[in-house]
């Protein structure tokens, strides 16, 4: 039996890079709240990462870190790679 993840098309037309949801400021604040256990050369991934809204949020706050996306639809990472080459360089 194949499976179709048909709900992640979704995150295609959503916009939300300048809105962030609110569970992303709450794991940045947990995250990234004791500065002291961080330093400048963390690599950070987020596996699932859709169109990179989270990247996109984190990498806003936390520009020093180097960040990365994983994810299983090449159509999800095409729109990431767009907005991350568009925002970022």
């Amino acid at each position: 039996m194949k499976t179709v993840r048909t709900h992640d098309k979704i995150y295609l037309f959503q916009n939300r890079h300048n809105k962030p949801k609110e569970y992303f400021k709450f794991i940045e604040r947990k995250a990234f709240g004791k500065k002291k256990y961080f330093n400048q050369k963390e690599k950070i991934c987020d596996f699932g990462c859709a169109t990179g809204e989270f990247l996109y949020f984190l990498k806003k706050k936390h520009p020093e870190k180097n960040f990365t996306g994983v994810d299983i639809r090449s159509d999800l990472l095409k729109r990431a790679k767009k907005l991350y080459l568009t925002y970022f360089f």
